[in-house]
């Protein structure tokens, strides 16, 4: 059994406080790109309750240990502990497509994959409102990998309420060449200090999908965190976000912390030119659709 765990994007992504509970509160419109890894649980020996995968394996044959800060063994143990349905031992593996800390959310979309498919492994029924809930345990960005689509996220993230479907376009995500991801924990302390100069105008953003205008949606397109990057990060990313716009890019930005772009493009013919483009100067860069 095998599914795709889709990347994320963050149209909009603004913070809106902290709260007691440690965690801070959002509001970020998100999408899902027909783009990501492949998740696939295949039954590796008896059934019996105790039963636990022996392994996961990533893309060119790189094996990891059955650990417990992997999402897939996460999301593997809390469905097991919630439910405590005896199944076979299972071997995890999982196509690693989505670059690694580039804010695409790859390990909550694995994380969300394996839930899913263990719903459908262990006949268990939870509905896609169910599984969200307890996707949202894993993470802040799980329940909205679950299912995907367009929504607004609320809350820490895990409170989702469905939005029309981004009207067509194409979209290129571009991860700049020489940065690896931000903690993510950092970026939020930065925010937590930062006297912002703007915020996301996600009713704007809204009326231009509900309109199906794609251009005014992308002139939107808008993420707090790019404004407390530290300075090499801002630069690289500076960069590339003006190379998706050079090659027409309706308008571009930063998803999760970093440290990937993207931008959203008329067609789908459009981003593909534009993606070959970049690729030629040194971008590494993905042509995806929603």
């Amino acid at each position: 059994m095998n599914s795709l765990a889709f990347a994320k994007l963050n149209l909009t992504f603004e913070v809106v406080g902290k709260r007691s509970d440690g965690y801070h509160e959002v509001r970020s419109i998100m999408q899902s790109v027909k783009f990501g890894d492949v998740v696939t649980l295949t039954p590796g020996g008896a059934a019996n309750a105790n039963a636990e995968p022996r392994c996961i394996t990533i893309g060119g044959g790189i094996r990891l240990p059955w650990g417990t800060k992997n999402s897939a063994v996460k999301a593997y143990n809390l469905f097991r502990e919630t439910f405590g349905v005896p199944a076979a031992a299972l071997d995890i593996s999982i196509k690693k497509v989505i670059p690694i800390c580039g804010g695409l959310g790859g390990s909550s979309t694995d994380g969300s994959a394996v839930l899913r498919l263990l719903n459908d492994y262990c006949k268990t029924g939870l509905t896609t409102a169910e599984l969200q809930a307890l996707a949202a345990k894993l993470d802040s960005d799980a329940a909205f990998c679950i299912a995907g689509g367009t929504a607004m996220a609320t809350g820490r993230g895990e409170l989702l309420a469905e939005l029309p479907k981004l009207p067509d376009c194409g979209i290129v995500i571009v991860k700049p060449n020489t940065l690896t991801g931000l903690i993510t924990t950092n970026m939020f302390a930065a925010l937590d200090k930062a006297k912002l100069r703007m915020k996301p105008d996600h009713k704007g953003f809204i009326a231009a999908i509900n309109a199906n205008d794609i251009a005014g949606a992308a002139r939107r397109l808008y993420n707090v965190f790019t404004e407390v990057l530290p300075r090499s990060y801002k630069e690289e990313i500076t960069e590339a976000i003006g190379a998706l716009l050079n090659v027409n890019a309706l308008g571009a930005s930063m998803t999760g912390s970093g440290s990937c772009v993207f931008g959203v493009f008329e067609n789908e013919a459009t981003a593909a030119k534009a993606a070959e483009e970049l690729r030629a100067g040194g971008f590494e860069s993905y042509n995806v659709t929603v």
